[in-house]
């Protein structure tokens, strides 16, 4: 879920890149927190731990 991935031929006509989440998780893991999901059928949430300073 967390790695860079290539978007595939029909993903051309969104925004982005495929990289937004591997650096959230990587930021989160280089302070000490951590990056979770739930998902469901009406979406997914992404859920952030930060490490109590």
């Amino acid at each position: 879920m967390f790695k860079i991935f290539n978007r595939m031929d029909n993903a051309k006509k969104f925004k982005g890149n495929g990289v937004g989440l591997s650096i959230v998780y990587r930021i989160m893991k280089r302070i000490g927190g951590n990056v979770d999901y739930e998902s469901n059928k009406e979406g997914t949430s992404f859920i952030l731990t930060f490490k109590k300073p």
